[in-house]
């Protein structure tokens, strides 16, 4: 992505919602708190500031869907978590604190998200076709019956 951050605030958002589903939520916050390398995280972090850049996460976090039903990710924990890590952060003065914040949030998060794919690999959806058969109780009518 060669973006140029701070230009235009919904090429930032689409550029970062890009980074973010590429490389997952852990991810993405590990390179925001300096735990893991990513250039495109660090140089959007440098080139928009601390606070426009947690702003636009919030914005981005919030409009992301989860599953192949579209459901909003609002309904699951881990984006919750990071949410609210990214209000504590956006209080400190520092980015040093917040980023610190950040990291104890991302660990919350992380646990969270591998509790939600724990739980996924147990309650798989059921394959079966539904429909296939008839209900029994249904009453065949007869050949008298009116339609």
């Amino acid at each position: 992505m060669s973006n140029v951050y701070g230009a235009n605030k919904a090429s930032d958002r689409k550029s970062l919602k890009g980074i973010f589903t590429a490389v997952g939520l852990v991810a993405f916050f590990a390179a925001v708190t300096g735990e893991k390398r990513n250039t495109e995280v660090t140089r959007a972090v440098r080139e928009l500031g601390w606070d426009d850049f947690l702003n636009l996460t919030g914005e981005v976090l919030k409009d992301q869907t989860s599953g192949s039903r579209g459901r909003p990710a609002l309904e699951e924990k881990p984006i919750h978590t990071m949410l609210k890590g990214i209000r504590e952060a956006k209080k400190c003065e520092d980015a040093v604190s917040g980023a610190e914040l950040l990291g104890k949030a991302l660990k919350l998060a992380a646990a969270e998200e591998q509790h939600l794919v724990t739980r996924r690999a147990q309650f798989k959806p059921s394959t079966r076709i539904q429909g296939t058969r008839r209900l029994p109780g249904l009453i065949n009518a007869g050949e008298n019956a009116k339609a």
